[in-house]
């Protein structure tokens, strides 16, 4: 999931300036996994609206990350994409709905000018939509498995000012909605399209680049962190060899890990982190192995996998960072089907509490092959 949990706190600004942003576009469904042939009658397009509140930052707002970040926007919006509008696959008994978002914001700078700006827009939030899969009225509908789902949107944008206050803009962007495997089937819906939007600012936004750090901000050194963590989750053995239980309750995995990072920069560190997971359905990855397969693992099913992994950890605030990881597995075994893959990757965000002890909480999504949910994770961690 692109550019996830963006910058909620850099709206915690000594004066912002504020500004309003209405947008628009006409997306469509990415052909990734079949999404477009498989749910609809023809590829064609929907109307999606946005309006959403920035805070604009600016030299008088004291962070050094801010600086570090060339003053960026961040702020809530609300969308609504709908999906009425399309000609569902009647021949696959397809439903979709509207899907209403929730969402936080940031867009960053990376040239600006008197009147022009060039940069990456990144928002994350939550869905909500009324159709989803049902094995009576909505069989063919295996890529919303949930009413909530998670989102993240990403891509570049081109902004211009007509005036003192207002900006014209465009953003070619790319889209993800899932629920992260808490329930399944959920292979994800992939979106596309070019936003078209416009801003007004309430002040004088800043046009300037930013200051020199201050020597006495500290962009070196190294933290240890350990956590825990839970995770619901249904895995993809099962969506394929008991798909009469989708929609049902999901297992539940629990992890305990910890990392090492080195500070390399104001806004980055990198390391190396060891996680233990837990996996409590294994009975239930046999039986399916024998019913996808035929047969059964002669290494066994063992609830214990041990995964190391390159850690990344990006500050968007002085408490709220962006943590992403690589990994390998070095023990994992889950049966035939399940353990196919010995890669995983981990993308998410953690909030850091100072005065509790620089104690974390985290929610990251754990994947494979870089396109696939495994399962959220939920964990509470503390820094050294």
């Amino acid at each position: 999931m692109p550019a996830l949990f963006l910058i909620p706190l850099q709206i915690l600004a000594d004066k912002p300036d504020m500004s309003i942003r209405l947008g628009g576009r006409y997306g469509r469904f990415s052909n990734i996994d079949d999404a477009a042939e498989l749910l609809l009658e023809h590829n064609s397009g929907y109307p999606h609206f946005d309006i959403a509140f920035g805070f604009n930052h600016s030299p008088k707002d004291s962070s050094y990350i801010r600086d570090a970040w060339n003053y960026p926007t961040a702020g809530v919006g609300f969308s609504v994409s709908l999906y009425d509008c399309l000609e569902c696959n009647k021949e696959r008994n397809v439903s979709l709905s509207n899907i209403y978002n929730l969402y936080l914001f940031s867009e960053w700078d990376l040239y600006r000018s008197k009147k022009l700006s060039l940069g990456i827009y990144g928002e994350a939030g939550i869905g909500y939509t009324k159709e989803i899969y049902d094995a009576a009225t909505n069989r063919g509908n295996w890529f919303l498995g949930s009413h909530l789902t998670l989102f993240a949107g990403i891509g570049p944008y081109l902004r211009y000012f007509i005036t003192p206050q207002l900006e014209l803009g465009l953003s070619p962007m790319f889209w993800h909605h899932s629920n992260g495997r808490v329930k399944l089937p959920n292979v994800g819906l992939n979106e596309y399209g070019v936003e078209l939007f416009m801003r007004y600012h309430l002040g004088t936004p800043y046009r300037g680049r930013p200051a020199h750090f201050a020597k006495t901000d500290k962009a070196s050194g190294h933290n240890w962190d350990i956590y825990a963590g839970a995770a619901p989750y249904m895995s993809r053995a099962q969506q394929h060899g008991m798909p009469e239980t989708m929609g049902g309750t999901p297992e539940w995995r629990a992890v305990i890990g910890g990392d090492i990072l080195w500070k390399i920069s104001h806004i980055y560190s990198t390391g190396a982190q060891l996680d233990i997971f837990y996996t409590s359905d294994t009975d239930i990855l046999k039986e399916c192995d024998k019913l996808l397969l035929g047969d059964t693992s002669p290494d066994g099913y063992h609830p214990i996998q041990l995964g190391i992994s390159s850690a990344h950890e990006l500050y968007l605030s002085p408490r709220f960072t962006m943590y992403g990881s690589i990994g390998l597995y070095l023990y994992r075994e889950l049966g035939l089907y399940e353990s196919r893959t010995i890669v995983f990757e981990k993308l998410g965000a953690r909030y850091y509490l100072p005065k509790a002890g620089n104690i974390f909480l985290a929610l990251n999504c754990r994947a494979y092959n870089c396109v696939r949910a495994d399962n959220l994770e939920f964990c509470i961690g503390k820094r050294f």
